[in-house]
């Protein structure tokens, strides 16, 4: 299937994150350009909604609809949580959401079903990382991307006490993730069948690998041009707990209201 050539936010993003990073630029978290939260109130599901419709949109990856928001069946799950990034303006920027797989099919598994299982046996409390939405037009992206990572591990690590993370990448963006991210690739390539069946390939990080890297970042990054990794950049490990602790109170499930609303339905009863 042949989609729209133009670059997409996370695109931009990727690109101009390798760039800061062989610059050794300063860290972005400590910007004052960006905050983020997580989603909790119907606001900001509007916010991210639109926001992912309109850069899937452009991508060709969804087609038009009358709400002009695109949604995803896990966001009606007690567990899926939802981080919404806002400029200085409080205009939303960037989005990424975290699927858990303690009571509900993980979007992967509909076309990874296979190597899902493989890393259950090995890691039984897995979190996927889905609709993951930048406003290109933000002059830095490369914030924004960090941001979203950093915080979803941290979520994904200190609050949900999760072991692994996969995701869905481009195939082109696959050896970015794993340069940047240490992503490891699992199984051949696929599609992704919740955005018109493009190609994709699954990724996986053991979250054991994150806290490793962030420990030593400071030891591997000090002098090597080289070192590609994304953590250099991320918040350092004594801050996290604090910043989990924050985002565990920010956190509540999509209520019954709201769904209705955006017409999700939970899939929890799929996972058998």
């Amino acid at each position: 299937m042949r989609t729209n050539q133009r670059s997409s936010g996370v695109s931009v993003a990727i690109k101009k994150t390798i760039e800061s990073v062989k610059s050794n630029a300063t860290s972005f978290i400590h910007s004052k350009e960006y905050t983020i939260k997580i989603a909790n109130c119907r606001k900001d599901y509007k916010q991210v909604f639109r926001l992912a419709y309109l850069e899937y949109l452009q991508k060709g990856y969804i087609e038009k609809n009358e709400t002009q928001e695109y949604t995803i069946q896990q966001d009606a799950d007690d567990e899926t949580v939802i981080f919404l990034v806002k400029d200085k303006n409080n205009i939303p920027v960037g989005t990424v959401s975290l699927v858990m797989n303690k009571y509900s099919a993980l979007p992967a598994q509909s076309e990874f079903m296979n190597e899902v299982k493989q890393l259950e046996s090995k890691y039984p409390y897995i979190a996927e990382v889905s609709r993951l939405a930048i406003d290109k037009t933000q002059k830095k992206t490369q914030e924004i991307l960090c941001m979203l990572f950093n915080y979803l591990a941290i979520y994904a690590y200190h609050v949900k006490g999760n072991q692994c993370l996969i995701c869905q990448v481009l195939p082109r963006h696959a050896l970015y993730y794993q340069k940047l991210l240490r992503f490891s690739k699992i199984g051949k390539t696929g599609h992704c069948r919740s955005v018109k069946n493009i190609p994709a390939a699954l990724q996986y990080l053991p979250l054991k690998i994150y806290q490793e890297e962030i420990n030593t970042k400071k030891i591997n990054l000090k002098n090597s041009k080289n070192n590609m990794s994304l953590y250099s950049k991320f918040i350092p490990l004594i801050y996290e707990k604090e910043i989990a602790q924050r985002l565990e109170l920010q956190f509540g499930p999509m209520s019954k209201q709201d769904q209705e609303y955006f017409r999700i339905h939970s899939n929890a009863i799929q996972y058998i």
